[in-house]
């Protein structure tokens, strides 16, 4: 496991409000029954708790072009940054392993501010202000299928022990490549895990101050609660992103439906038992040994 400090990219999540409905989407979109909209007293603490951290800071969502005031946070987060690089890079072709592509770009090019969309309307709203402000983009229009790993089931129901949970746990390949998170709830080591504290009303995250970021490993305790909540340091399924069907368990489907999730509702999940699950994760091992 990471700490923030050592992270290429702290992201500041400003809505969950989205225009897709993706598979196994590490934010959950499509089971708020109401989407949040970060305020602009939480935007400005977060943009000023991280003025110090040396990397990229990212704006994402959802969506982040939908929230109403998002030129008022672009301006103020572009503001406030410190020896920000105009230099911009464009990706001219399509790329097999986006995520490796993402780290060895960070770890070459001095830039500040990224942006995080899936080039919707509100992207093009606001085209000028975002390209007068971030220097990095990543831009994702959900066209090309892609693979997302189901996150939804807790390691309990395979029956995952306390020590290979561990040893999976700091393995993880969200915590270890991705970022940590700034939520209207606080920060967090993980992006999921502020995720699910927001789709499950937990009891948020730490102080946003200035050198949160700096927080080791060993002060991730009371965070970890939702490792065990989540599955992305498993071998589980994984469903192409625009199937828009999450893959769940019942100890997370049984919730989800009393708090009343749409996508429950319309159906758009597959429910996986205990016994379907084991397999699969034999399955998966088994092929990405061979590979």
């Amino acid at each position: 496991m990471r700490s923030p400090k050592d992270m290429g990219i702290i992201q500041i999540d400003i809505t969950n409000a989205c225009v897709h409905s993706c598979s196994n989407c590490t934010r959950f979109c499509g089971h708020h029954k109401k989407p949040f909209f970060m305020d602009f007293e939480t935007f400005k603490h977060a943009v000023d708790s991280l003025k110090d951290f040396p990397n990229m800071v990212g704006i994402i969502g959802g969506e982040p072009t939908l929230h109403p005031e998002f030129e008022k946070f672009v301006n103020y987060l572009r503001d406030s940054r410190i020896g920000v690089n105009k230099r911009y890079k464009i990706l001219r072709k399509p790329v097999s392993n986006m995520l490796k592509y993402i780290y060895t770009y960070l770890q070459h090019a001095d830039v500040k501010l990224g942006l995080w969309s899936s080039l919707n309307e509100g992207y093009y709203k606001h085209f000028e202000v975002i390209n007068d402000s971030f220097p990095t983009q990543f831009l994702n229009d959900h066209d090309i299928a892609c693979q997302h790993q189901a996150l939804l089931m807790p390691r309990k129901e395979p029956g995952i022990s306390d020590d290979e949970l561990i040893k999976k746990r700091d393995a993880c390949w969200i915590q270890n490549t991705w970022s940590a998170t700034i939520t209207p709830k606080g920060a967090f080591f993980c992006e999921v895990a502020g995720a699910l504290d927001m789709l499950f009303d937990g009891p948020g995250g730490w102080q946003v101050e200035p050198n949160w970021w700096k927080r080791s490993v060993k002060d991730f305790w009371d965070q970890l609660p939702w490792c065990e909540l989540c599955s992305g340091c498993l071998d589980v399924p994984q469903r192409i992103s625009n199937d828009e069907r999450d893959d769940m368990t019942p100890e997370i489907y049984d919730p989800l439906k009393r708090m009343g999730s749409p996508k429950i509702k319309r159906g758009k999940f597959v429910f996986m038992t205990r016994k379907l699950l084991i397999k699969a994760i034999i399955t998966r091992s088994q092929q990405e040994q061979i590979t």
